[in-house]
C-alpha cells in the first residue's frame, strides 16, 4: 500500500503542476553546504527580491523613500539593518500595495494565516512558493524517515465535513478521497472530547500510520487520554508524532513520547514565510536558510547572537508579495549566532528553542 500512496502522491504534485520534488532534490543537497556558499546563495536571492521590492511595488517604493533608503545603500545582507521593519500591522494593511503589478491570477494564490500571534493576515503570494513551502516540510520529514506516501493521521482543522450544501459534501468528498489515496486520514483537530478521543484510538491501532502530525494541543490531548487509559500504545509506535501550529512545554512533550513511544518533533512555521525550522534527531531546530533570512533582535532593535529575542524574517524567493524585514512575533533562543555545527552532520543554522 506504501509504494501505491507513493505514486498517488507523486502523481498529485505533477498533476498540480508542481516542482516540489525538483526543489526537494536541491534542499536534500544545500542542507550540507558549507556556510559561505549559503551566504552567497542567500545574497544572490536577496539582491533579486530587493530589486523587486523597490522597483515593483508601490509600497516598498513608498516606504523606502520616505525612510531615505536607496536601492545603492544596500549591497547584500550585512545593510539589511539600514531597510525599515515590516509589521503585521503595516502587512494587514497595506497587503494590496504590496503585490507587484503584473502577476495574473493564475500565478498567485489567496492566502489567510490563522491569527494565532493574535492578527490575521489574508494577502496573495506567488504559487510557487507553496513548492518550496512543502518541499521544506517534506525535507523535514525525511530526516525521521519519513516519506511522501507513507501513512499518517492528521489533526488539522476541521475533517471534511463541513459544507452542509450537496455542492459542499461533493467538494468534502473529494478531498477526502485525495488524502486517502497518499495514505492520509483527516482528523478535526476539535473533536477531542473522551468519545471522540476513544474513536481515535481504535483507528490508530488499527491504521497503525507511520507518524501523527497536527496541531500540538490536539496532539497532546491525544497523548493525555492515551496516558490515562492505556499508558501507552502497547506493541505498536509510530516513527514520529510531528506537532506545529501551537508550543508544547518540555512537560507536554515528555508525556507525549511516553503515550506514543515515539520521537515528540517540532515543525515551525507560517503561512506568510512558510517553513521556518524543523527539529532534527539531536533536538535542534534546523533553519530554512535556502529560503529565508533571520535576525534575532532584542527590545532595542539590536542583534542577538546569544540569548533570547524577537524573530524577524526576509522571504528571499517571494516576488508577487515581498517579505522583507518582517516582524513575525515569535520569540527564539539562538546561541552563537546560530552557527554552531550540529552533531546531527547539516550545515543549517541552528535555533535552541521557540
Amino acid at each position: 500500500m506504501g509504494s501505491l500512496n507513493k505514486r498517488a502522491y507523486c502523481l498529485k504534485e505533477r498533476l498540480l503542476g508542481r516542482s516540489t520534488f525538483s526543489i526537494l532534490d536541491d534542499l536534500l543537497e544545500s542542507q550540507h553546504w558549507d556556510k559561505k556558499k549559503m551566504q552567497e546563495r542567500q545574497n544572490a536571492n536577496f539582491s533579486e527580491a530587493l530589486d523587486v521590492a523597490f522597483k515593483k511595488s508601490p509600497f516598498y517604493k513608498e516606504l523606502y523613500e520616505k525612510n531615505g533608503v536607496k536601492r545603492e545603500d544596500i549591497k547584500d545582507l550585512s545593510d539589511i539593518k539600514k531597510l525599515p521593519v515590516l509589521t503585521k500591522e503595516m502587512f494587514r494593511d497595506n497587503h494590496e500595495r504590496m503585490l507587484v503589478p503584473g502577476f495574473s491570477e493564475e500565478q498567485l494564490c489567496l492566502t489567510r494565516s490563522s491569527g494565532s500571534t493574535g492578527m490575521r493576515l489574508v494577502f496573495r503570494r506567488d504559487n510557487k512558493m507553496s513548492d518550496y513551502a512543502l518541499a521544506h516540510q517534506l525535507r523535514g520529514k525525511s530526516w525521521w524517515d519519513i516519506h511522501p506516501g507513507d501513512r499518517e493521521i492528521k489533526f488539522w482543522g476541521t475533517a471534511w465535513t463541513f459544507e452542509e450544501t450537496l455542492k459542499g459534501k461533493f467538494t468534502a468528498y473529494l478531498k477526502y478521497l485525495k488524502d486517502r489515496s497518499v495514505g492520509v486520514i483527516h482528523l478535526s483537530a476539535f473533536k477531542v472530547k473522551e468519545g471522540d478521543l476513544k474513536k481515535v484510538y481504535k483507528l490508530l491501532k488499527s491504521y497503525r500510520p507511520e507518524f501523527l502530525f497536527g496541531y500540538g494541543n490536539a496532539l497532546y490531548m491525544f497523548a493525555d487520554y492515551i496516558h490515562r487509559n492505556h499508558g501507552s500504545l502497547g506493541d505498536y509506535s509510530p516513527k514520529a508524532v510531528i506537532y506545529t501550529a501551537e508550543y508544547q512545554s518540555k512537560e507536554k512533550r515528555s508525556l507525549m513520547a511516553r503515550s506514543y513511544g515515539a520521537p515528540i518533533v517540532s515543525e515551525f512555521g507560517s503561512v506568510e514565510c512558510g517553513i521556518h525550522t524543523y527539529e532534527c534527531r539531536e533536538g535542534k531546530h534546523h533553519f530554512s536558510d535556502e529560503s529565508l533570512f533571520f535576525e534575532v533582535l532584542d527590545n532595542n532593535g539590536e542583534n542577538v547572537e546569544n540569548g533570547e529575542g524577537c524573530l524577524y524574517l526576509t522571504h528571499l524567493l517571494e516576488k508577487a508579495t515581498p517579505i522583507i524585514r518582517y516582524k513575525i512575533g515569535d520569540i527564539v533562543t539562538i546561541k552563537n549566532n546560530g552557527q554552531d555545527k550540529c552533531s546531527c552532520g547539516l550545515n543549517l543554522t541552528v535555533f535552541e528553542d521557540i
